[in-house]
């Protein structure tokens, strides 16, 4: 009996993933299942996340919903996968996986009918959605996929559910000013600050940033 990872691409605090294991034979008919998010040091039952608890038990059907708790990003988490009647049959998954947390890029919005681009020395509020439990993001801006990253936030990190504080969404208002690259192919990317190796980030759809015109009357 083998504990697997999900074969997904990735697996995302406070989204559903699914653990699947091998099973020899029927004699065993529920196993506990726990996981670890600190590379066995401390092992917590999958269906209640109490650490303690090794009577709460799964069915022994090769698969098991599993969502990872909000506060669980780490880079060094494996499943382990126990016959309650014999502690040495036993699975382990095969090596440290990563459940990650995940910001998603909603504004700029190339799909708004009502923007046509973001003019220079305007502001506008960079929107996204995110999960996982962390404190603060960093905004970042390039001109094109081929440019390096630029820090929009220079005053420090961000609350990652700023001006929401909900604690799944979050806004900053961005000042264009205009020494910023201008570009048709822009792209703004907004990652958790804190967990720098178990972050998934999805960037923006490219959009334009461009120059404004003032007409002056003499």
């Amino acid at each position: 009996m083998s504990a697997l990872v999900p074969p997904d691409d990735e697996v995302v605090a406070d989204l559903a993933a699914k653990v699947t294991w091998v099973k020899t034979g029927t004699a065993i008919t529920n196993v506990l299942m726990q996981y670890t998010d600190d590379a066995g040091t401390h092992w917590y039952n999958i269906v209640n996340n109490l650490e303690n608890d090794i009577t709460t038990l799964v069915a022994n059907n090769q698969n098991y919903p599993w969502t990872p708790p909000a506060d669980v990003i780490s880079d060094l988490c494996q499943i382990r996968i126990t016959d309650p009647d014999n502690s040495a049959a036993q699975g382990v998954s095969a090596s440290d996986f990563i459940v990650a947390s995940k910001v998603i890029v909603d504004q700029p919005d190339v799909n708004d009918s009502g923007v046509n681009g973001w003019e220079a020395n305007q502001s506008y509020f960079i929107e996204w959605r995110k999960w996982g439990t962390f404190a603060t993001v960093n905004l970042y801006y390039r001109p094109n996929s081929g440019s390096g990253w630029v820090l929009l936030n220079e005053g420090g990190p961000v609350d990652s559910d700023n001006l929401y504080d909900d604690g799944l969404n979050g806004k900053w208002s961005w000042f264009v000013d205009e020494d910023v690259v201008l570009s048709p192919t822009a792209e703004i990317k907004v990652e958790d600050s804190v967990n720098t190796n178990a972050r998934l980030v999805v960037i923006s759809d490219q959009f334009t940033t461009m120059g404004s015109l003032e007409v002056l009357l003499a």
